[in-house]
């Protein structure tokens, strides 16, 4: 019996598609960035008896008689029960009222639908236009949606967050003591160390605090601010995650308390990364000539297996993966403003077919 080797690329081959035929895990995700479900309101301006009011939706034509005492409210009401109960115009709508204003729902993102009138008493306003979700390149970083892991989105600056942490002083102050903590990020530790001073108050020693830190931390990594003895570290670049500690010695009534370690979804690329979009058969090059899936389509995802993807520089296994916060399906070896590190543990270079095509190995 023959044995398969998956120690090497099979081809040269556009990105987006596999390397080889050894173990993979795909996955599949809608893509809904942004997605946005349209939401038009119909208002009842004047309540006039016995007067009937129309108003198109979806091509339909609604109508309501108001009674001889009528009032917003109660026409508002009825012309929601009429939108509900006719078949088509509502359809694929939820439709609510509150007094004399109608508000018609999409219940799906980035399907549109149509409202109108030509009576005087009635307006019609769309507050939240549909807005389908933006397409996903073919080999490019997707990540999992906040709010449902069965929806995908592009790996991109405006879908990821800076993680943000506080060291708060509190208490009551005290002189003269050391303070010390350490910041870890990227695998290097940043020790920073000051004092509380004399004459001190919590807001000198939370800007000591900040002054140590911005002193030991590079450019483009974590900076410090400070308010009333609260600490504010930020990442400056979204999707990098970072740890603090910080302590004070010798001291019997001043606190120094680390907080703000909630999740938020984002501040770690590593958490959030899904894998990397397989280019498919299903999916057709759009007129503009790029390839991807489109907007609130099904997506299959790689999360594990070799799969090419477009490099901005030549490549080489042993060498750290980045990708680019713009799109990210550019990805590189070395740092490069806008780019950011993927883990090492997930992401590998496995080889390089040419310099603007990689095979990454994600495990």
């Amino acid at each position: 019996m023959a044995q398969t080797r998956y120690n090497a690329s099979l081809r040269n081959a556009p990105v987006g598609t596999l390397a080889d035929d050894g173990p993979r895990d795909i996955i599949t995700l809608i893509a809904d960035d942004p997605s946005t479900a349209q939401v038009s309101t119909i208002t009842v301006s004047t309540a006039t008896n016995s007067a009937t009011y129309t108003v198109d939706v979806q091509g339909e034509t609604i109508s309501y008689t108001a009674d001889s005492s009528t009032s917003g409210t109660e026409i508002g009401a009825g012309l929601a029960a009429a939108i509900r109960a006719n078949g088509v115009a509502g359809a694929g709508l939820n439709v609510t009222v509150a007094t004399n204003v109608v508000t018609l729902t999409s219940l799906y993102a980035g399907a549109s639908f149509t409202v109108s009138t030509s009576d005087a008493k009635l307006t019609v306003a769309t507050g939240t236009a549909a807005d389908q979700a933006d397409p996903l390149s073919f080999g490019a970083l997707a990540i999992y949606d906040s709010a449902n892991p069965r929806y995908g989105k592009a790996f991109k600056t405006a879908n990821l967050a800076a993680r943000t942490r506080t060291i708060t002083a509190g208490g009551t102050e005290e002189d003269s003591l050391p303070v010390t903590g350490v910041i870890l990020l990227g695998g290097k530790a940043y020790w920073f160390a000051t004092t509380t001073g004399s004459s001190a108050t919590l807001t000198s020693i939370g800007e000591a605090i900040r002054d140590a830190i911005n002193a030991v931390m590079p450019a483009s990594t974590v900076v410090a601010t400070a308010d009333t003895g609260v600490v504010t570290l930020t990442s400056e670049v979204v999707g990098v995650p970072f740890e603090v500690t910080c302590y004070v010695a010798g001291a019997s009534t001043l606190t120094i308390t680390v907080g703000g370690d909630s999740y938020v979804h984002g501040d770690d690329a590593a958490q959030v990364a899904a894998g990397i979009v397989l280019r498919g058969y299903r999916h057709e090059v759009s007129a503009s000539g790029t390839a991807n899936v489109g907007g609130s389509e099904t997506a299959d995802i790689v999360r594990r297996g070799r799969i090419h993807v477009a490099t901005a520089e030549q490549v080489a296994p042993g060498k750290p993966v980045y990708v680019d916060l713009a799109t990210g399906a550019s990805f590189r070896a070395s740092a490069a403003s806008g780019y950011i590190e993927l883990p090492a543990y997930r992401f590998r270079w496995h080889d390089a077919p040419s310099a603007s095509v990689g095979v990454l190995d994600l495990t």
